[in-house]
C-alpha cells in the first residue's frame, strides 16, 4: 500500500511538471502577460 501511494504521488508530480512545461511552450513569451492576468 505504501508503494502504491508513493507511485501515485510520483505520477501526480510528473503530470503537473509536464503540464507546466506544456503551458510554457504553448503560451510562449508573448502570451505570458495574459497567463499572469488569468492566474
Amino acid at each position: 500500500m505504501i508503494l502504491i501511494s508513493i507511485y501515485r504521488q510520483f505520477i501526480g508530480h510528473i503530470f503537473s511538471l509536464s503540464f507546466r512545461i506544456f503551458l510554457l511552450f504553448t503560451l510562449g513569451p508573448g502570451d505570458r502577460k495574459n497567463y499572469a492576468d488569468i492566474h
